[in-house]
């Protein structure tokens, strides 16, 4: 049986996430009802966070829990995880599930942003605030993407699941953990965390009832969603674990082991490398400022993330085929995954010098802008090396490229925003991402 999609399909798909994304209507109405000021959801709304705070307040120990959450479990880290799951999908023959989970993930995401752009509802506001949070309040972006992308990734996997109960149990305690971090931070109100639990369960139902409405119409048998998941066939075509599959899942955790411990050490470890970053910032000049903030856009997450969309194409139509471009923008999703696991790990301060660019929430350690230029730019290189055949040619594109995260490297410790062992663990990260994601590429593309 062929997974080939076709355009009736995602017609209805794309029909479903719309009907998802007007189901979030009423929501708009409930939250500019709270923002008025006054009834039972603002008193409830007040309450809830109030008694949060003074809850987490006298507890440290709940808040660095809390802290380690809110990255752990950031809206990019659900994008990533479902955005491999699709790049897996497609490149064993499941487009159909390839397509529904990306579009899901796509307008859930959208319609948080919608969301807080229509209703502009402020945050939170304490005197001694346990957390910060850019942006508007309604509704819970982290709320939001945790309930659509568990959803996404449970429904996939239940085919292979042996015990789908346990699954969802992880599934739901990850929702609620995600939910409750949010309101012990301050960042957020109960009804920001709800609304965004009811849009994101509204587009993953929405998309998943296009798909069943499409089976139904081209004589497939109904499944039971919550049991075998979206589309039961796939069970069948599930292919049998490949050692390199263990191998490579076996190597990601243990540089991530590597990663926390060595962050962890150099922790306390700042005051030692300061220098570096004090002399830089001593001889800055409005040409070198330029040129600094040039190289730290080319690594910029929505820089990064436009780049990755362009070279999947590029690759697409010169190639006239998806792998070498998914495979680059899968080393650039791994990296930004292990980067955002390893900063909510370790927390280390960054460089006490004048800074050019706001400071993230994140840990200084390690570089997420030097280690997204490495897996981008390092990873495509590798890709177009396999293809040419003089070694001179081979060595000259790998060099070519690798000046790309030196640059960017070199531009964070000038403008004041890394250590130096931040850049090079950065690098080092981007670098095992990209070579990981490579070589198992080849071996897929071997059997």
């Amino acid at each position: 049986m062929s997974t080939t999609t076709t355009p009736h399909l995602r017609l209805r798909i794309l029909l479903a996430a719309l009907a998802g994304f007007l189901a979030a209507v009423p929501l708009t109405a409930l939250a500019l009802a709270a923002r008025a000021g006054a009834g039972p959801i603002t008193r409830l709304d007040t309450s809830v966070a109030q008694s949060a705070h003074d809850l987490a307040k006298p507890l440290p120990w709940l808040v660095r829990i809390a802290d380690v959450v809110d990255v752990a479990f950031s809206p990019w880290v659900f994008r990533a995880l479902v955005a491999l799951t699709v790049v897996y999908l497609w490149r064993k023959g499941a487009t159909r599930l390839a397509w529904w989970a990306g579009v899901s993930m796509a307008t859930a995401s959208l319609l948080g942003f919608v969301l807080k752009l229509l209703v502009g509802r402020a945050r939170p506001v304490f005197g001694d605030p346990l957390g910060h949070a850019a942006g508007y309040s309604f509704p819970s972006g982290h709320a939001l993407n945790s309930m659509a992308g568990v959803l996404i990734l449970v429904l996939v996997a239940l085919p292979a699941v042996r015990r789908p109960w346990l699954a969802w149990t992880i599934g739901a305690i990850v929702v609620l953990v995600v939910g409750a971090d949010r309101i012990v931070l301050g960042v957020h109100y109960l009804s920001d965390v709800v609304a965004g639990w009811i849009a994101g369960l509204a587009v993953v139902l929405a998309t998943a009832a296009g798909f069943e409405s499409w089976r139904r119409d081209v004589g497939r048998r109904r499944s039971a969603g919550a049991v075998d998941g979206i589309e039961p066939e796939a069970a069948a075509k599930v292919r049998p674990r490949r050692p390199w599959i263990a191998w490579t899942a076996a190597l990601v955790a243990a540089w991530y082991a590597v990663l926390v411990i060595s962050g962890s050490l150099l922790a306390g470890w700042g005051q030692h490398e300061d220098g570096i970053d004090r002399n830089l910032a001593a001889h800055r000049s409005g040409g070198w400022t330029a040129v600094s903030l040039v190289f730290s856009t080319l690594a910029s997450t929505w820089f990064v993330v436009g780049t990755c969309a362009v070279i999947v194409v590029v690759f697409r139509f010169v190639l006239g085929r998806w792998r070498e471009g998914l495979t680059a923008a899968a080393a650039v999703a791994l990296q930004a995954m292990v980067f955002l696991l390893t900063t909510a790990a370790v927390d280390r301060v960054r460089p006490a010098v004048p800074k050019l660019d706001p400071a993230p929430p994140t840990s200084s350690f390690p570089s997420g802008h030097t280690g997204a230029a490495t897996a981008l730019y390092v990873g495509v290189a590798l890709l177009i090396a396999s293809r040419v055949k003089p070694v001179w040619l081979k060595v000259l594109v790998l060099v070519l490229a690798a000046l790309v995260p030196i640059s960017v490297g070199l531009a964070r410790l000038y403008r004041g925003m890394h250590h130096p062992t931040d850049v090079a663990f950065g690098a080092a990260n981007g670098l095992f991402c990209a070579l990981l994601v490579t070589r198992a590429s080849a071996k897929q593309a071997a059997e």
